[in-house]
């Protein structure tokens, strides 16, 4: 600046922007923003409308220079928009706040000029080739659709877009947008039987009604699915449309119908359109990279990018859109690209992660939704892509897992086998069975109760936590203290244990590392815990792939390696390992083959673990494998994987490294 005004140029002026988005499309809005700044030759000053507080919490952690963010409560909410909203679906009230937006800035802001952009475009170019058309005198600028013939949505969804709307703070731009504004506010819906379309039909009237608004030409402006195929492409340095002999660079591209499902699955935009496989190399792939560079910026301030994540499996595609699509070179077809979620590790907070295991799914009780596993390169911690904060666990337990039909008369205490054929079973593959007689015992996750009872048989004070509200009414019958929910450190207060058991626990855990944490702060001087979780890296999981029992998604979300497990002692500072067993119940094996035999379809509930019933071939192998199992087959096939240390199941004790109490950490 202090060269520019020595040699007696003046800087240029910023040119103002604004765009609106949530939590779910952060990392589009980002990449958005940073598209922009990249190619702009003029300084540029965006405003964002962060539309829920997460959102706006993390933009301004984030301090991007030349970005101003306006809180939807506190910074732009008036009476009228609060009616809408309360009024109206989400969708349509983000649609109602572009006109709005734009008409704060112009009048309560007095911004000379302000440029409304969609967040799911992105910049390829300079837009000043697009400000060129625009002067001072006009009012609006608007780009059409520009629809290719076969595409052609202009009944339905309107001449032009609002995808890219500079406005002039004159009376002709005041005169526009105070009609639009009143019109969005009015109704922001679809009803193509009055032609409208959100905030996107009213535009078609701006040429006809009024003097200054102007059309732009640049075909370089507004790419989409819709007409993309109208256009060659030329590469030269930069990426260039040939369109009515004309050479346009191109400026942004709208990445309209994008959309990614949580198992790393993603549709360009439907089956609708043909994209071709160089504007999927060219376009595509660099705005991919471009929001993955954004999830791993959020990643680093411990935010997880969903890119506003679909649940479930995409649609396929009827057969013959299928095969046109392979005759015609079509790009546009579902496909794998678990990469572009970023998510680091929950022990280490190492960033380098790979897919370990993709397209897993509840393939128990029927949850209908699909994941991704990734692995840590650091540690080798294997954990569920997805931000799990906010997820409702307690409900997820309640609803799916199939305690709701047991009944207090079948309930039965867990009783200990011991001798050889202990041992050949596997007995203490579970966390209650290290318990010594007279210990108290807190059991964290303690299912329905069965191992209380054993402890409370022993002589033993034992509490339990449980997620899932079903216990309650065996906790009623048999005066068990089992406390309902996942566990918080306010739920024990002060108490103190001898031992907390988590059997089978600690990968349920979003956070493990404060799990254990709170878990050290229960326990009485000289304390243990004692763990049980499942070895991933045994020999079950690398035979039986995805299908193996233990992935159990969405209920488990860790997994753990010898290295991550001390790594995640390490950083509680409370505990550490006393030992680590491969002990797996010779059960599992079982269970396993008649899973696998079983394996249900995404979204259903399986045969063997629900209450399907099975077909007469599974029924025969069920009696067979039961005949393995109590002959002892399965379980000497168990004991020499536990012997080799690849079992299914590993046992843990930890000790407490503090000798008094501790408060909750």
């Amino acid at each position: 600046m202090e060269s520019e005004q020595l040699s007696g140029r003046q800087p240029m002026n910023p040119r103002f922007y604004c765009t609106l988005f949530d939590a779910h499309f952060l990392s589009r809005g980002l990449a958005m923003i940073q598209s922009l700044r990249e190619h702009s030759s003029r300084p540029v000053h965006i405003f964002v409308l962060a539309m829920d507080e997460g959102c706006c919490r993390t933009l301004e952690g984030l301090e991007i220079e030349g970005v101003t963010v306006l809180d939807l409560e506190r910074d732009f909410l008036d009476q009228e928009s609060r009616e809408a909203r309360a009024n109206r679906p989400w969708r349509e009230f983000c649609w109602t706040c572009s006109s709005a937006l734009i008409r704060h800035l112009l009048l309560r802001r007095g911004l000379p000029q302000v440029t409304y952009l969609d967040a799911d475009i992105c910049f390829f170019s300079d837009p000043e080739p697009v400000f060129d058309e625009f002067s001072d005198g006009d009012s609006a600028l608007i780009t059409e659709h520009h629809y290719f013939p076969a595409h052609d949505q202009s009944e339905a969804s309107g001449r032009f877009c609002v995808q890219f709307l500079p406005f002039n703070n004159n009376g002709d731009g005041r005169e526009v947008l105070e009609r639009w504004y009143r019109q969005c506010l009015e109704f922001c819906g679809l009803d193509p039987v009055r032609g409208l379309c959100g905030d996107q039909k009213y535009l078609d009237e701006w040429p006809d009604r009024y003097q200054h608004v102007r059309i732009s030409s640049h075909r370089g402006a507004g790419l989409a699915p819709w007409n993309v195929e109208s256009y060659r492409f030329e590469s030269d340095g930069g990426l260039s449309v040939r369109s009515e002999g004309r050479l346009f660079h191109l400026v942004f591209y709208h990445f309209h119908a994008l959309k990614f499902h949580v198992g790393g699955v993603l549709e360009l935009s439907g089956d609708r359109y043909r994209i071709s496989p160089w504007v999927y190399r060219n376009v595509y792939l660099p705005y991919f990279r471009r929001l993955r560079q954004a999830a791993e910026d959020l990643a680093m301030r411990g935010w997880f990018a969903s890119h506003a994540a679909l649940k479930g499996a995409p649609p396929q595609a009827a057969w013959w859109r299928r095969l046109k699509g392979f005759l015609v070179s079509n790009a546009n077809r579902p496909r794998r690209c678990p990469e572009i979620f970023v998510q680091s590790c929950p022990v280490c907070d190492g960033m380098a992660t790979r897919v370990r295991v993709s397209r897993l799914y509840d393939d128990r009780y029927g949850f209908a939704d699909s994941f991704a596993l990734r692995k840590c390169c650091s540690c080798g911690h294997s954990f569920l892509q997805g931000d799990f904060r906010n997820f409702d666990f307690s409900r997820l337990y309640t609803e799916f897992y199939p305690r709701s039909k047991q009944s207090v008369e079948g309930f039965v205490p867990v009783r200990e086998l011991g001798g050889f054929r202990g041992w050949l079973l596997g007995e203490k593959s579970a966390a209650h069975f290290w318990v010594r007689p007279g210990e108290s015992v807190l059991d964290v996750g303690c299912g329905f109760g069965e191992s209380l009872e054993f402890h409370r048989r022993r002589g033993s004070r034992a509490a339990g936590i449980e997620a899932d509200r079903n216990v309650e009414k065996i906790a009623q019958a048999l005066q068990l203290d089992i406390r309902i929910g996942v566990f918080e450190p306010e739920m024990v207060g002060p108490e103190r244990f001898d031992v907390v058991t988590l059997n089978q626990v600690l990968e349920h855990s979003v956070d493990p590392r404060g799990l254990l944490r709170n878990l050290a702060g229960c326990l009485a001087p000289g304390g243990r815990v004692i763990l049980t979780i499942p070895n991933s890296h045994g020999f079950g999981a690398r035979i039986f792939g995805r299908r193996w029992i233990h992935w159990h998604v969405p209920y488990h979300l860790q997994f753990f390696s010898r290295k991550s497990l001390k790594s995640l002692l390490d950083s509680t500072g409370s505990l550490r390992i006393e030992s680590v067993r491969c002990v797996t119940h010779s059960n599992w094996v079982f269970f396993q083959l008649l899973a696998f035999l079983t394996y249900p379809a995404q979204g259903n509930r399986s045969a063997f673990w629900s209450s399907g019933s099975l077909s007469f071939l599974q029924k025969v192998l069920r009696k067979a494998l039961g005949g393995a199992l109590k002959f002892g087959v399965l379980s000497v096939y168990t004991r020499v994987l536990d012997l080799l240390g690849c079992g299914d199941n590993w046992v843990v004790v930890m000790q407490s490294t503090s000798d008094i109490a501790g408060a909750h950490q």
